[in-house]
């Protein structure tokens, strides 16, 4: 069954569809098949088979055309992005040892430290200098082991160090033949994506998987201003499919009204996120999709595992929740809510994290290959939809992105001058939530430097907008760090 996917988008890179659209810059499935043939007759020709490939990249064309042949070879793709800091790469590379890096373009303190590491290392643009070379990707296809890990993503973890999950082939699989019939159940022609989003998080995963199989077009964005103008991006390129998390919405939303501009498309799927049913009511008023979804899921889960199909009644229905329900779960797919906990399983729920200590409180893993996954959100039931409520532990979401307060406080508890930490979601209406830190320094001459040398530590989306120095560090009856009274003196 799972082979299917892979042999149809071996078709799809047969053809002349459009893969790849920036502005004036087309290329088809096809122009880029010898490319993918190239990398697959590489990989097939290095001495170890089962590699591990981190690809850092800025969106090319060539960085979107390379996962497949990876993937079709056996091997495990690590993406990373451009705005991880070094200090996190280093910890990445530690935790996996990977065979080969991939980029497309020149940094040079990661390339310096890729080389200390003794990891080689090739410009992607290297692939088209090869000579072409027959080789079997059907036969390729029929030899996946469809168990074994596709990918492994790495989010923010509790211990001050990245967590890895790994994906297998069928997880991630499972979930696109279940978003077919669920969420493009109304039709996958001439569908073109919009991405938004680093290779790195996990909504790129919701575009790329499903564009391959459905031979759709990927229109990337490749500068801050494609990201903060959205509407500009999407109009030049013809955008139909919108995958963005709900914030996204909110930050160009007064853009919107202002000028007038009306989104149109065929679908819009938001997740990640609390969604709000006032932001609900503007879509409805200032766009025109023919389908709107919430979704949830988790990498953990192998994407999505729920959905709502959006309707304008909701803003009544559900009024008194003030939000728009994750709606219903996939088929072929469970969910128990214990103790306020959502608790998920189904065939794409994953093979839990790359350091198996951090999967005894997660996952519950079965032979028969429907493992569980806590997912550590608190769930109510409201009119048979399923919401979410919160969290039960310290892992906060600012634009969509996960960030647990205990790794940004474990991270800045290890530059050397810093005595104490306090890490906070500083909750505002409208998504405008951020982190807020109050940290205490053993000599008041560091704060010049503090903020750079965070930045050193921890990846662009961890970083705290406001940063506040304590000066006597607070302690409890028990004459530890009150780490509680601190955050209420500077909420």
């Amino acid at each position: 069954m799972y082979k299917e996917y892979y042999l149809r988008c071996l078709k799809n890179f047969q053809t002349k569809k459009i893969f790849y659209r920036y502005g004036n810059d087309e290329y088809s499935y096809c122009n880029l098949f010898n490319y993918v043939k190239k990398i697959t007759y590489f990989l097939e020709n290095q001495k170890k088979k089962k590699k591990i490939i981190i690809t850092y990249s800025n969106k090319s064309k060539e960085m979107y055309a390379s996962i497949f042949p990876i993937l079709l070879s056996g091997c495990i793709w690590v993406p990373i992005s451009m705005n991880t800091s070094l200090s996190r790469i280093e910890q990445i590379i530690d935790s996996i040892k990977p065979d080969l890096f991939f980029f497309d373009h020149e940094n040079e303190k990661v390339l310096n430290l890729v080389r200390r590491k003794k990891i080689k290392k090739y410009n992607l643009n290297y692939f088209y200098k090869l000579k072409e070379r027959k080789v079997n990707l059907v036969k390729k296809i029929k030899n996946i082991n469809f168990n074994n890990t596709a990918f492994i993503y790495f989010t923010s973890g509790s211990s001050g160090s990245p967590k890895g999950v790994k994906v297998a082939h069928k997880n991630i699989i499972s979930d696109i033949f279940l978003q077919k019939k669920h969420l493009y159940k109304y039709g996958n022609k001439n569908l073109v994506y919009g991405d938004y989003y680093e290779p790195s998080f996990s909504y790129f995963f919701d575009i790329y998987f499903p564009a391959i199989y459905f031979g759709s077009t990927i229109s990337p964005a490749l500068t801050k201003a494609d990201s903060y103008l959205i509407y500009e991006h999407y109009k030049i390129n013809n955008i139909n499919t919108l995958l963005l998390v709900p914030s996204s919405i909110e930050r160009i939303k007064e853009i919107l009204i202002k000028n007038k501009i009306f989104l149109t498309g065929k679908y819009l799927m938001c997740a990640g996120e609390p969604f709000f049913l006032n932001l609900l009511k503007f879509i409805y008023s200032n766009t025109n999709y023919e389908k709107i979804y919430n979704c949830y899921g988790g990498t953990e889960m192998g994407n999505w595992v729920f959905h709502h199909e959006c309707k304008k009644k909701d803003l009544i229905s559900f009024k008194k929740m003030n939000l728009v329900p994750i709606g219903k779960v996939f088929s072929k797919t469970q969910y128990f809510i214990k103790n306020k906990e959502l608790i998920v399983r189904g065939p794409m729920i994953t093979n839990g994290y790359v350091l198996n200590t951090q999967n005894k409180e997660k996952f519950i893993f079965s032979r028969k290959g429907n493992n569980t996954f806590f997912t550590g959100d608190k769930a109510v039931k409201f009119k048979n939809k399923v919401f979410i409520i919160g969290r039960k532990d310290k892992m906060v979401k600012i634009n969509g992105y996960r960030i647990e307060i205990g790794d940004v406080e474990f991270v800045t508890k290890k530059i050397k001058y810093v005595d104490e930490v306090a890490v906070f979601e500083k909750k505002l209406k409208n998504y405008k939530n951020y982190l807020n830190m109050v940290v205490f320094l053993n000599n008041k001459k560091h704060q010049s430097i503090f903020r750079a040398d965070l930045k050193k530590k921890i990846s662009s989306y961890m970083m705290p907008r406001k940063i506040y120095y304590g000066n006597k560090i607070p302690l409890n009856i028990n004459g530890k760090f009150d780490r509680k009274k601190v955050i209420k003196n500077f909420s």
